[in-house]
């Protein structure tokens, strides 16, 4: 299954929402970037 760019957008909005607040709060200070390359890379694998 091939994950489009739109669905790929909704799905990181969706966790930047959720995860926002978490992402701001962590010691090591996790930018989002970094978040959002990691759910890329789950995301792939899953394709």
């Amino acid at each position: 299954m091939k994950i489009t760019d739109e669905q790929r957008q909704e799905f990181t909005k969706l966790l930047e929402n959720k995860f926002g607040e978490i992402i701001q709060s962590t010691p090591r200070g996790i930018t989002k970037d970094e978040i959002r390359k990691c759910m890329e890379e789950a995301l792939e694998k899953e394709a």
